[in-house]
């Protein structure tokens, strides 16, 4: 049965209530039951929990879980949803309710209205794309938008987080060319998936987003502490760059290990004993950038990323002891 209204058709059908009222409760339901893995409504997957999924403390960069992840910000998944609807009311005929309220809105309210549809019109100028009312009276092809959006809105977002990313000192060496596709970053791909290799993931991920507490971060977080120098040999500034490749008291586990990287990347044509500090701690931290360009196997990726979360874990651990005496 439909009834008359002044602004157009109201559909009135005997068991859409009860429908709804079950829908709701399934929703709720699945919400609910999603709750203690840190599911919430209005925020999707809380970026603390999937800190905790990284093993990554809640301090690191909200933009470090985008870039390991490949997750958009909620707000970019908000605007995908919100625009691929707008989509379906731009593909309804002209004279259909949702459609004749869209042109009515984007005609008489200004831009400081609380209106979807205003809200659309600055989501669209956000992306550089056409008016709202363009889209309309032009609309396109339910294929043809959620690729051209989707598109538009990673590459929006990924240069945004680039150029966040270059104010955290601490995220130098962390690749971010998965943005693009929104995939997961490659590190968690390398097939390195063993018990121990697993167990080792945990101390590269933290000196890979600058998160490892190391003396000169201490001296940041704590105000009793103000010297920077490591604790171990006393010799300078304890940074990643010192406590990877040159603090002194590390030095006979790490140039054991460290030879054997050194070996194994010359054979594949990379001579690391050859190249600048960052180099080296880039081919430590995240291979990515090299592999792609060195266009390495994925079994020589897999076997060189298993020896530098050795390499990682075993400076991790005898530090650990020589501070603490365990």
């Amino acid at each position: 049965m439909y009834e008359t209204t002044g602004a157009g058709y109201k559909i009135c059908k005997v068991n859409m209530i009860a429908n709804v009222d079950e829908n709701i409760k399934k929703a709720r339901r699945s919400a609910y039951s999603l709750l203690g893995g840190g599911f919430h409504g209005h925020n999707g997957l809380d970026k603390k929990f999937l800190k905790q999924i990284l093993s990554l403390p809640t301090c690191v960069a909200d933009i470090t879980v985008n870039i390991l992840t490949g997750i958009l910000p909620i707000e970019a998944q908000v605007h995908i949803r919100a625009l691929g609807l707008f989509n379906k009311i731009c593909n309804q005929p002209d004279d259909s309710v949702e459609k004749s309220l869209a042109k009515r809105q984007l005609i008489i309210k200004n831009d400081e209205s609380s209106s979807w549809f205003i809200a659309i019109k600055h989501m669209l100028r956000k992306y550089d794309l056409q008016e709202a009312s363009w889209y309309l009276n032009n609309p396109v092809k339910k294929t043809v938008w959620t690729s051209t959006i989707k598109k538009t809105i990673y590459n929006h977002w990924n240069r945004s987080i680039v150029q966040l990313q270059s104010l955290y000192k601490g995220l130098n060496f962390l690749t971010t060319e998965n943005l693009r596709t929104g995939n997961i970053h490659p590190l968690f791909k390398i097939n390195c998936h063993s018990i121990i290799d697993t167990a080792r993931l945990p101390v590269k991920l933290k000196l890979l987003t600058g998160s490892y507490i190391l003396q000169s971060k201490r001296i940041r977080m704590y105000k009793d502490e103000t010297d920077p120098k490591c604790l171990l040999c006393a010799k300078e500034e304890e940074n990643i760059e010192h406590f990877i490749l040159k603090c002194e008291s590390l030095r006979i586990l790490r140039n054991a290990l460290l030879q054997e990287i050194t070996t194994t990347l010359n054979a594949m044509g990379i001579q690391f004993d050859e190249l600048s500090t960052n180099e080296n701690l880039q081919h430590i931290l995240d291979l990515t950038p090299i592999a792609k360009a060195k266009k390495l196997s994925p079994v020589s990726v897999v076997q060189i990323e298993r020896l530098t979360r050795r390499l990682l874990y075993q400076l991790h651990i005898a530090r650990y002891k020589m501070l603490y005496g365990q």
